[in-house]
């Protein structure tokens, strides 16, 4: 019977030692009948070299519903080429049409837990830093693999990715348990690039599925690669 429910959310970050290393904590009202989209926070936060652990925890006190997700990080000192971790949520869009997108905070995306149901895109959202520029221009090859975990079975995988604007980059149409779709890009040189697609299994079945990516800077050969893992239920 609340018109408005109290949500409680902690973000704590942890260094090796489980000694606190950042605290924040605020408190939320919802209405429960609201039909707003989920409830997105953001913290910045700068950390020295080692491991740390990220925690969030979301409650609300009077349903005695609670929400708790966790992550290491593990910061690198050095500089350069390099990509960000996959940020999996619903298909991405850019979130003004008019502007171009910068940063991850361009793209309009529902971030979410790994798991879809079946015939759902899946949304990959990561950026990619200081790509060698020539003329102006950044050139990089991507390279998407998926890889069914159980593998066996009757069916095969078909898959093809889209991107931001509704175009087809690559396509694999046929595979028993694993395919790598590859494709080149070309764009303005910048500090930071950010990609982001619609993966389309098609009638991809149950289960569990590791997804990586690959880039390739094709002024140099230099490479980096992020993995995640996510399912279809």
């Amino acid at each position: 019977d609340l018109t408005a429910a109290p949500v409680d959310v902690d973000f704590r970050i942890f260094d090796q030692f489980v000694r606190i290393q950042g605290v924040e904590s605020a408190q939320t009202s919802i209405r429960p009948d609201s039909t707003l989209p989920p409830l997105g926070r953001t913290w910045t936060r700068r950390v020295g070299p080692g491991i740390h652990v990220v925690r969030v925890e979301a409650l609300q006190a009077d349903s005695r519903r609670a929400a708790r997700a966790m992550n290491r990080l593990d910061p690198d000192a050095a500089a350069g080429f390099g990509m960000s971790d996959i940020l999996l949520g619903d298909r991405p869009v850019p979130r003004d049409a008019a502007s171009p997108v910068k940063r991850w905070q361009d793209v309009a995306v529902v971030p979410g837990v790994g798991i879809y149901k079946e015939q759902t895109p899946i949304g990959l959202v990561w950026e990619m830093y200081d790509l060698s520029t020539s003329n102006g221009q950044s050139r990089y090859r991507l390279a998407v693999t998926v890889e069914r975990v159980a593998k066996g079975g009757v069916s095969g995988i078909a898959a093809r990715l889209i991107d931001g604007v509704g175009r087809t980059l690559g396509r694999n149409t046929s595979s028993r348990d694993r395919l790598t779709m590859t494709f080149d890009r070309a764009t303005a040189g910048a500090p930071v690039q950010v990609e982001f697609l619609a993966l389309d299994l098609a009638d991809a079945r149950i289960g569990e599925y590791r997804l990586r990516v690959d880039v390739t800077d094709l002024a140099n050969q230099k490479r980096t690669s992020r993995q995640t893992t996510f399912f279809v239920r």
